[in-house]
Order: structure tokens, then C-alpha cells, then sequence
């Protein structure tokens, strides 16, 4: 089977591989687009990073060719730091919930090594359950993690999310070296690592070598041959050679035991780029294969342990077993030839990898509407050239407009979708162009095949355009799914292989306190990535945003790749309820429904049902748990509440929703005792809440939020204005609000921020006019947390009275 078409089965897991990881020396983009990328998602990948030698990537971008359609937007790029040498392994590992499997070997990302070369890989495959083959697979992707440890961006969510998607990989073992069933042995010997390769290949063979055989379409000076003969006994040593495409160095002297056999019609027209060493003994083959060619700088030596990034596969079989699989028993039978009877050796000009590093003008990603740019080196001038998909001008930013923010620079540009590249034109030195990796893209992307529940939970969100009790199940399911993800990543049991790294902690957590009171002033006021991005809880946020009067916040989670409407249904039921917001919707009526005047068909508020749940919500609020147990989930669930309560209020087209009259079933004051649950006394979730300490900014889902609870509250407030038998309700709103503001502790710029006026103009011309017409006091076009926010910087400290807590 062909190595393109192998990528694309999916074997022994149930749901596809969710993650794929493709190293590389050279590159062709276009190449594997076209050949890789298919077969990979074919098998289900959405998290796909491709690694690669920088240098060798800046070339491949400004060689003249077609610029890739798909990078930056369908994978992500990253380039290791490698100071000595080159960044030379040939790995595609393959990531699942239920197993992973790993492709080691010698094919380059490019046409020619996909589908043209001769080429040796092995592929490795195991389950969730603990094997040999799993502990080997674990140890290759601890080598991933090491090569790419100075990933940041969108590369350092690729990895992140795979160990989180991957949960089996924390608890398996670690060996680079298993004994397999039937008593041969599989080793993955690689660089950086603890020796050379040739070091740990050469301590394997216990046994004297009668014959060593080599294959290998680059050498150096004969150095690294010279090596293995030594460390081996000099043995009888058989050179496999193609004798008119080659770069044996001829003018080495070769000892007597050295014999070169053609291989030219051994799959004759195709270019051998395959490496592979075996060395013979009395009982077994000895077999190293991958990207390591007969070179110092590949396989090291004696306390050398080499410049290249490489990684290789080791087998011990019987003896002859691996001419045999590999069909070269007859070749090694051939006659000998001498050095006269090859071809002059091909000299390719050197790779001009220095020339390249110059021209690398850095890392580019978008990034909520801003370009942010971590420079190579510094000193770089002029500007910023904005390239489309074809490489012709968009755009231009003056490097000095740009806001420095550490290393990097970022600026805001509007329509960065249209963005490819960027490069830089500087009057002394330009550089090559690099991709623009579209961040957000790249983690909307980012799913796996769900669960049952999760799928129709996620269905529910996506596709309703009304929020009702029902809706409470749904969310728990894929909270509970989160949950468990975070509950699997924090079991970091200590790693069984001493030698291995050690297993990636999970993600360090601030208290909300402590996070706020981190550099406030170097925040963004529009508010940083969404922390429900990548987790199966988004779609609750894209369904808010859409009740907020807006689609401004859609789920990275398409409800068409999730689950599918019943054969013959056409996605429609001819019982479903159109008012509900189901799929269904009669001709000519607003997809949404937002724009309908006539709601009367929605059923009516069960008012003691929703009681019981809005104390069930508050009760699990007050429990004694462990303080930081609050997430973003509970800020999430803490909008959801305060939308279905203005949602179930009463208005002129919902005649059936929660009055406002005073007592405990009236919606005013369920928006009252939620937010005061929420922020007011010491066990308040607010005083408890945790936060990712990677993030840098307040996260645009929390400032959300934040806005629906300060807009409900002024919203009750000026409701509360045109009851005065509520009058004693409303006099405990100042110190509620104080209780916000004081809580949610954003500066004066997050709280002027267009993120949180976008929220509350979308209210006030959704959610906010239709209860109006109910009522005739309007909110205020002017939010409420300006003078909030003065209120509570003037010191005042809120006491809420006793009442004011109560369920």
C-alpha cells in the first residue's frame, strides 16, 4: 500500500485520529497539501502541525513556486530552534482518544518523498491499553514535545490540546526500547536524546557481526562508516549503491572487506532516499532504519552524539528476515562492482541555510483582529507587506505604528481574513515572506468526533435560537464532558522511565484575584482569546451571543460534522416547534426568529419549576468545596442563568413568562438572587474562581459576562423604578452593584472597552426593547458601570442585607 494511502486508515480506533504531527527536513508545500493533508483528515485529524526545519521553510516560501492554499488556516507551521546542524527527522505520529500510531522513516513533507522516492518506514500502531508498542509510541511523542519546546502561538495550542485530547498518553510508560511478543525487538533511538544513535544501535549488538550492510543516499568523508566497521569487529561490509545517481565519495579508499553492489534496477526510475543499516550477526538482523544517513552529523560516533536532529527505528529479528521482508536477497547475492564502474558522484550546490536564517523575518498570527509579530532579530525597519493567497499586495503597516508588547508588536487591521503572508521591506535587508498563522481559525477548527450526548447536546446550542429550562440538561452534559477532560488532565502520575521526559504538568491556574491584580494596566481592554475556545462548552457561548442580539460569537464547533438529521427527515420533525427555535421553520419565517413580533405559541413559564431550579443553581453555588473549584464554565453558566431569566420574563408577545410583581417566582428578583449568589459574602464563586495563568488578558468570554450581569442589574434597576411596591428591592441594588464592580475588578479601559458596550448596545436592542415595550422606563443608552465604577472606587464597601442571600 502506498505511504499517502496508509495515512488515511484508521485501524484500531474507533473515532479517527483527532491529531496529526509531521516532521520534516525538506519542505513542498504544495506537495503536502495535496497528497498529505487529505489522507490526514480523511482519518480525522482537525489538529494538524507540521514541523520543519526553518531554514528550509523560508526557502521553500520564496523559491518561486505557488504559495501553500491551506497554511496558517488548516495547520500550523513551527520551526525548531536547532543550533547545530539541521532539524532532519521523518516522523508523522498520529493521535486518538483510543490509541495513536507513529510512521518513522526517511520521506521528506514533499511530492518526491511521499510518492516518487524509494523510501523505508515503519509504522508503529497501539491502543489506550498498556503495551509495548504504546510505551514506544509515548516516548516518540515526548520527542515531539522536546523538539518543538519553544512552540508558542498557535503551535503551543496544537500540542496542548492533543495531551488534552489524549489522556492514555499521561499515564503510559515510557521505553525507547520493548520486547514485542514474538521476542523481537523495537527500539526508537532518536537525537537530542541521552547518546549518538550509532552509540545505542552499536550497544544492541552482543553477538559478533559477520556482515554489515549500509544504504544510504548521502555520506560524509566515510568517517561515520569507518565507525560502525570499527565498533563492530570490522566485518565483511556491503555497500548498496545506485551506480549512475549517487554521492559516494570515490576518492575515499575503501577497506578490503568492503564490497559495492548495484541496486540500480532494484525499483529501478526512482531515486533510493531510503537509509538502512543491518548488521548481521550468527542469530539476528540488526536493523536500523529513519532519517539518519551514513553521516558523523547524523549518527554521531564514540562520545559524538551527532549536530542533526534525527530519529531512527531499531528492529532485532532472526536472521535474514529483514533481506527477506525487505526483498533484497537476491541484491546482496549480486556480483560486487568496483569504484571505476560508478557514475561521477552528484554534487548539489550547498543549501544556503545562513543566507536563509537572514531572510527569516519571524513569526506572524492573527489574533482577535490584531497582527502580532514576534520578530527574528532586532532591528528590523520600514514596513509590513500584507500578501494574499497569491502573493500580491493587500495591505502595508509601518513597523513603527506598531504597539510593543515584549518581544513582539502587534497592531489592529481590520479584515485579516484576507491575509496570507507578510514580509518585510526594509531598506537594508527585506526578507522572505513567512505565513500569517490565523490563531482563531486554527482553534475553531479543532474538534474531535463526540459522544451521543455531547453531539446532540452540542446540536441543541447550535442550532436553537431560544433558551428554556430544557436547556439546563444540555449544558450540564457538556460541562460534565469538560469536566472530565480536566479531571484526566491533572492525573500526572510520576513517569515509570527515568530516562524520559517528564510527563507535561497540567496548566498552572491563577485565583481571579491574583490574575487581575497582575499588570491590569498591560492588558487588553477588549479582552483576550475566549477560554471556552476548543472545549465542548462553546456552543453554549455562540447561543448566548446570538440571544445577546448578535451573531458575533460563533462556536468553532459546525453542528453538520456532528451529528446528522435522521434519514428522510430532510433535518426537519414534523413535530418540532418552531417558537422553541427547532431547525424547523415555516416558510418564510426569519431563520432566527429574533425579528418575530408573534411569540404566543411558546408554552408558559412553569413558574414553580423554574423556582426550584434557579435554587438548585444557587445552592450548588454555596456548597463547601475546596476554594478555586469555580472555572470558566461557572462564569458561562452564570450568563446562561441571567439570559434565561430575561428570556422567561413577561412581555407583550410572551404573555406566559415570569411576572414582576414582588414575590419569589417574579423575574426581577431571580436576577437578583443569582448575581448576589454569585458575588456577594466570603463563599461567593467570584472569590473563588480560577483562571489560566498562560492567559494574558481578561478572556472576551468573561468580559461578557461581566457586561450581561451589570446590564441585567441596571435593567432591574429601572424596572424596579416604575414599581413602587418593589421600592424595598430596588434599595439594595447600589450595594449589589458595588459588589460587581468590586469583584469583577476590571480597570476604567476594560470597562469603557467597546467588548463591554458591544455587549450592552446588543441587549438594549434585542433583548432589552422587547421587555421595554413592557414597561416604560427604558435603560439608559449610557451603561450603568461608569458610575459603578466610580461608586466603588470611592471606597465604599457593600454590606447586603441578610435578605438579599436568601434562595
Amino acid at each position: 500500500m502506498k505511504f499517502a494511502e496508509q495515512i488515511a486508515k484508521r485501524h484500531q480506533v474507533k473515532q479517527g485520529y483527532h491529531s496529526a504531527f509531521v516532521t520534516s527536513f525538506s519542505i513542498e508545500f504544495n506537495g503536502f497539501e495535496e497528497l498529505v493533508l487529505p489522507q490526514l483528515a480523511a482519518a480525522g485529524s482537525t489538529n494538524i502541525m507540521l514541523i520543519a526545519d526553518e531554514r528550509m521553510s523560508a526557502i521553500a516560501l520564496a523559491d518561486g513556486t505557488a504559495l501553500p492554499q491551506q497554511l496558517g488556516r488548516n495547520y500550523v507551521l513551527h520551526g525548531p530552534a536547532h543550533t547545530s546542524g539541521v532539524f532532519h527527522p521523518k516522523i508523522l505520529l498520529q493521535l486518538s482518544r483510543d490509541g495513536a500510531r507513529a510512521f518513522v522513516g526517511s520521506a521528506n513533507a514533499t511530492a518526491a518523498g511521499i510518492g516518487g522516492n524509494l523510501e523505508l518506514v515503519t509504522e508503529l500502531q497501539c491502543t489506550a491499553s498498556p503495551s509495548p508498542e504504546q510505551s514506544l509510541i509515548a516516548s516518540i511523542w515526548d520527542y515531539v514535545r522536546e523538539v518543538s519546546a519553544g512552540a508558542a502561538g498557535a503551535a503551543h495550542d496544537a500540542l496542548v490540546w492533543a495531551d488534552q485530547k489524549s489522556p492514555w498518553l499521561h499515564t503510559a510508560a515510557r521505553e525507547t526500547l520493548v520486547e514485542l511478543d514474538d521476542g523481537s525487538l523495537l527500539g526508537f533511538f532518536a537525537n537530542p536524546g541521552p547518546s549518538g544513535i550509532a552509540e545505542r544501535y552499536a550497544t544492541q549488538i552482543q553477538s559478533p557481526v559477520e556482515r554489515l550492510i549500509v544504504l544510504s543516499p548521502y555520506w560524509d568523508d566515510l568517517s561515520a562508516l569507518r565507525m560502525l566497521q570499527s565498533a563492530m569487529g570490522s566485518p565483511e561490509s556491503t555497500i548498496l549503491i545506485d551506480r549512475d545517481t549517487h554521492e559516494f565519495p570515490l576518492e575515499q579508499e575503501l577497506t578490503p572487506a568492503t564490497k559495492l553492489v548495484d541496486v540500480t534496477d532494484f525499483q529501478a526510475r526512482r531515486f533510493k532516499h531510503a537509509k538502512l543499516i543491518i548488521a548481521q550477526t550468527a542469530d539476528f538482523d540488526h536493523v536500523l532504519t529513519g532519517s539518519a544517513n551514513c553521516t558523523g552529523a547524523a549518527l554521531g560516533g564514540n562520545g559524538f552524539a551527532g549536530h542533526n536532529a534525527e530519529a531512527s527505528v531499531y528492529r532485532r529479528v532472526t536472521r535474514n528476515i529483514a533481506l527477506e521482508s525487505l526483498g533484497l536477497e537476491k541484491v546482496i547475492g549480486e556480483t560486487p562492482i568496483s569504484a571505476d564502474q560508478l557514475a561521477p558522484p552528484t554534487r548539489n550546490s550547498p543549501i544556503p541555510l545562513t543566507a536563509a536564517r537572514e531572510k527569516m523575518p519571524g513569526r506572524f498570527e492573527a489574533e482577535r483582529g490584531e497582527l502580532v509579530w514576534t520578530p527574528s532579530r532586532a532591528g528590523w525597519g520600514g514596513r509590513l507587506i500584507l500578501l494574499d493567497l497569491n502573493g500580491e499586495q493587500v495591505g502595508e503597516v509601518a513597523i513603527s505604528a506598531m504597539v510593543p508588547d515584549g518581544v513582539r508588536r502587534r497592531i489592529h487591521i481590520e479584515d485579516l481574513n484576507r491575509v496570507y503572508f507578510v514580509r518585510v521591506d526594509d531598506a537594508l535587508a527585506g526578507s522572505s515572506p513567512a505565513p500569517l498563522i490565523h490563531r482563531d481559525l486554527l482553534r475553531k477548527l479543532r474538534r474531535e468526533v463526540a459522544s451521543k450526548t455531547v453531539r446532540e447536546a452540542t446540536d441543541k446550542f447550535n442550532s436553537y435560537d431560544e433558551i428554556d429550562l430544557l436547556l439546563l440538561q444540555a449544558f450540564d452534559e457538556l460541562d460534565r464532558a469538560d469536566g472530565v477532560e480536566r479531571e484526566l488532565r491533572q492525573r500526572r502520575p510520576a513517569n515509570n522511565d527515568q530516562t524520559a521526559p517528564a510527563a507535561e504538568a497540567p496548566p498552572r491556574e491563577l485565583s481571579y484575584e491574583e490574575f487581575v491584580k497582575t499588570k491590569p494596566e498591560a492588558r487588553n481592554p477588549l479582552g483576550g482569546e475566549s477560554s471556552t475556545q476548543a472545549t465542548n462548552i462553546d456552543p453554549v457561548r455562540a447561543l448566548l451571543n446570538r440571544l445577546s442580539g448578535g451573531d458575533w460569537g460563533q462556536s468553532e464547533i459546525d453542528p453538520n460534522e456532528l451529528s446528522q438529521p435522521p434519514e428522510g427527515t430532510d433535518g426537519e420533525n414534523e413535530n418540532s416547534d418552531p417558537s422553541r427555535g427547532a431547525p424547523g421553520k415555516s416558510k418564510g419565517e426569519n431563520s432566527s426568529g429574533r425579528d418575530a413580533p408573534e411569540r404566543e405559541q411558546r408554552p408558559p413559564i412553569d413558574r414553580a419549576a423554574f423556582l426550584r431550579a434557579r435554587q438548585s443553581y444557587i445552592k450548588s453555588l454555596s456548597r463547601e468545596d475546596a476554594p478555586g473549584r469555580f472555572s470558566n464554565n461557572d462564569v458561562l453558566r452564570l450568563r446562561f442563568w441571567l439570559l434565561l431569566i430575561l428570556h422567561a420574563a413577561w412581555r407583550p408577545d410572551f404573555r406566559g413568562g415570569l411576572p414582576c410583581g414582588g414575590d419569589e417566582e417574579d423575574w426581577p428578583r431571580h436576577i437578583i438572587r443569582v448575581l448576589s449568589a454569585f458575588f456577594f459574602g466570603a463563599r461567593a464563586p467570584i472569590r473563588h474562581l480560577s483562571v489560566n495563568a498562560e492567559d494574558r488578558d481578561m478572556p472576551v468570554d468573561f468580559l461578557e459576562a461581566w457586561a450581561t450581569s451589570l446590564w441585567a442589574l441596571g435593567f432591574v434597576e429601572k424596572t424596579l423604578q416604575s414599581k413602587k411596591s418593589l421600592s424595598d428591592l430596588a434599595k439594595s441594588i447600589p450595594k449589589l452593584r458595588a459588589a460587581i464592580i468590586t469583584g469583577i475588578s476590571l480597570t476604567q479601559a476594560e470597562l469603557d472597552s467597546t467588548t463591554m458596550r458591544g455587549v450592552k448596545d446588543r441587549l438594549d436592542e434585542g433583548i432589552g426593547a422587547r421587555l421595554s415595550s413592557a414597561f416604560p422606563a427604558l435603560l439608559p443608552r449610557e451603561g450603568s458601570w461608569r458610575v459603578a465604577a466610580r461608586s466603588a472606587s470611592s471606597g465604599i464597601q457593600p454590606q447586603l442585607g441578610q435578605g438579599m442571600h436568601s434562595q
